[in-house]
């Protein structure tokens, strides 16, 4: 039996090692940054695009509230395998999330479909599940470690992206009808990362708005690239928010792969204890 489980392991590993050698990461970077580091200029001018997109979207607005809420619609293409990443419940796609910034707690609450009125949350670094008029369940609906992050991420962008370590300019690009500048941004490292993805950011060179972002997917696999546009950009008490979002397999797709659509976010509409200690508030 030993002998069988070393055998197991070693063909797990060799498996594992071809998958690595096969399936390389995906890499955003362009050319010139695979020749070497990001360069003072470049970094300080991918800086400086960033901030002022920050800006123009209303980043100091999120730091004045302790809380802010959305409501939307989130779609998934009804494509084999894409159906199925999907981290919500069956006939579940009116959802309301909340969220504390800076603190990553955050839930979110079903609005249709069968789980109407549960709510599935992350609380100190623990997930936990809470149907109407029960107890909170700890460490159920373990997917929401990841994906109520994913999200606050997706909304917060303009400003969290300021925050990566790896910044550089890359250049200019033309993108659903918009005149560009390209900013590559990274964590965990310039070149690519088992744990940490890469992206490019496109922000408009006459508005600062951010326009579309092309991004490495490390936790669904080794290859795969998103693409997302932006799109329906409204004002949100001084806050510049995309209404409209979506996922392209490339930006000259056709069919999207994720989509939501926002119906309404507001800020400071639910007490933060509610978020930080569900069990208590």
């Amino acid at each position: 039996m030993k002998r069988r489980a070393r055998d197991l392991a070693l063909a797990m590993t060799l498996g594992l090692c071809a998958c690595n050698w096969i399936f390389p990461l995906s890499d955003l970077r362009p050319d010139s940054l695979k020749e070497g580091p990001i360069s003072a200029a470049a970094a300080a001018e991918g800086k400086s695009v960033l901030a002022k997109a920050a800006v123009a979207h209303g980043g100091e607005v999120w730091s004045e509230h302790q809380t802010w809420e959305v409501v939307l619609e989130d779609r998934w293409s009804d494509r084999p395998l894409i159906e199925r990443r999907s981290p919500w419940p069956d006939g579940s796609k009116w959802l309301k999330f909340q969220f504390a910034p800076g603190s990553g707690d955050g839930r979110v609450e079903f609005l249709d479909g069968p789980e109407e009125g549960a709510i599935w949350g992350l609380a100190g670094g623990r997930t936990y599940s809470l149907d109407p008029g029960q107890e909170v369940i700890w460490d159920e609906a373990p997917a929401m470690a990841s994906r109520l992050p994913t999200m606050q991420f997706l909304i917060e962008f303009p400003q969290r992206i300021t925050e990566a370590p790896f910044i550089g300019h890359v250049g200019q690009e033309e993108i659903d009808g918009h005149a560009t500048e390209v900013v590559f941004a990274s964590w965990g490292s310039v070149a690519p990362h088992p744990d940490y993805d890469q992206f490019l950011i496109y922000v408009d060179v006459e508005t600062d708005h951010l326009v579309a972002m092309e991004y490495t997917v490390r936790k669904s696999g080794r290859t795969l690239l998103g693409h997302r546009l932006w799109r329906d950009l409204k004002d949100v008490d001084g806050a510049l928010v995309p209404f409209f979002q979506t996922s392209l397999l490339s930006f000259d797709g056709d069919e999207p792969v994720h989509s939501f659509f926002v119906r309404e976010l507001g800020f400071d509409t639910v007490a933060p204890i509610l978020l930080s200690a569900p069990g208590e508030g």
